[in-house]
């Protein structure tokens, strides 16, 4: 028996959303590329092939992340792919109307109109409690707390005995703590980093996870770039298209294996004597302060930025280690008086700080910039900078950061190439 994960994150990552495939033949979630991630599994199969392999579709709730895909799925079995046997689809009430409504909008009147879910599909309406037997599963419906959207987390009785669950979203409800109190393995929704209505978050999730340790196997699903940045050091975090073997007694172990390194600012020999001062073309770097340990403090080097005559217009930082608090290693932050955004200043700036990074043996920085600042976009172009992605900041993480901006784009910057 096995799981491949399809992937991890949600509607706003570059991680595919929350899908997940069971022995080849089960589908949860078919979310917007899902069908793409199938192929991957396996990319001496087309993707019609490996659809055909699939018997049954699990969907939790009708929000697009979560079956999208389903269209597609549909479409082979109407044209002819899957006509020796039934497709078996499960999911709220009105799933037969949501996807007779997604086919007409997704795709081609002439694939719509050869699709018969009543001559090809067997499809159930969930409910809570409901129990469905399916081959050699026995699946029951579990009604979750998704806000204003009904919601069906699904567990399913393997062959081996295991009880395996899949929550899709849900906030901390009763149903969704009597799943993990029922199951050897869960899926379990961990989508933000602080309490909502609609979603567990990631801080409570792995707090159970340790409290759950050899009673209940959680693995965290559907994490926004928030929440991973949150457990990437803390756990040993899924990956999209990982698969676990469901045989074994602990198919996914959480733990990291080896140490991470949440703190190393005292590691790290700031050189002020060194680095205290830059006569660049088009400007005066003056070394303010350094930032230790101290606190949660980042270990970084701090300027003040001059004209060539001695006027401050700005300041640039960059930190050259990382602890808990931090989400990149090696951010770079700035402020330059409006006049002066045109001019080379702030490319020279950076130019510096990149030289100051490699001299503590790092190749890579990052710039987090406004969606609607031209300037630092044309900026990072001009480095060689490449978009990392677009994320959310949390009250807390702007307020740390000195943030406006709830979104923010992220770039990669490559330093020592």
């Amino acid at each position: 028996m096995k799981l491949t994960i399809l992937g991890t994150g949600c509607a706003w990552t570059k991680r595919e959303c929350a899908s997940y495939l069971l022995n080849d033949n089960i589908m949860i979630d078919p979310g917007y590329g899902s069908v793409k991630q199938l192929l991957k599994t396996n990319d001496q199969l087309l993707h019609h092939e490996k659809i055909e392999t699939i018997d049954l579709v699990l969907i939790t709730h009708f929000h697009s992340d979560h079956y999208f895909d389903m269209p597609y799925i549909l479409q082979k079995e109407a044209t002819g792919k899957l006509k020796n046997k039934k497709l078996t689809i499960i999911g709220p009430p009105g799933v037969k109307q949501k996807l007779d409504m997604l086919c007409q909008l997704a795709i081609s009147k002439h694939s719509y109109d050869k699709i018969d879910m009543d001559k090809y599909c067997n499809i159930y309406e969930a409910s809570d409690g409901k129990e469905i037997d399916f081959q050699n599963y026995h699946i029951k419906c579990v009604l979750l707390d998704h806000r204003d959207t009904v919601n069906y987390g699904y567990m399913i009785k393997l062959p081996n005995g295991k009880i395996l669950s899949f929550t899709g979203d849900t906030t901390n409800c009763d149903n969704m703590m009597y799943m993990v109190n029922n199951s050897d393995i869960i899926l379990l929704n961990m989508a933000n980093t602080k309490k909502d209505r609609a979603h567990y978050n990631i801080i409570d999730g792995i707090e159970l996870m340790k409290q759950y340790k050899g009673r209940c196997i959680i693995i965290p699903a559907h994490m926004t770039s928030e929440s991973y940045d949150y457990a990437k050091t803390r756990i040993n975090i899924p990956k999209d298209l990982m698969q676990l073997d469901l045989d074994k007694d602990v198919p996914y172990d959480f733990e990291l294996k080896e140490k991470p390194i949440l703190n190393v600012a005292q590691d790290i020999m700031l050189d002020e004597k060194r680095f205290a001062e830059f006569k660049l073309p088009h400007c005066i770097l003056k070394l303010r302060e350094t930032i230790s340990s101290k606190g949660i403090s980042l270990p970084a080097y701090c300027y003040d930025i001059y004209t060539t005559r001695h006027k401050l217009i700005g300041t640039i930082s960059v930190s050259i280690g990382y602890n808990v608090e931090s989400t990149y290693v090696g951010n770079i932050l700035y402020t330059l008086n409006e006049e002066y955004l045109d001019k080379p200043i702030l490319y020279e700036s950076f130019i510096q700080m990149s030289k100051i990074a490699q001299s503590h043996n790092m190749d890579t920085l990052y710039i987090s910039t406004s969606p609607k600042d031209k300037y630092a976009k044309n900026l990072c172009i001009q480095l060689g900078a490449k978009l990392k992605e677009m994320r959310y900041f949390s009250e807390r993480n702007r307020i740390w950061y000195n943030l406006n901006d709830q979104e923010r784009c992220i770039w990669t910057w490559k330093i020592g190439e």
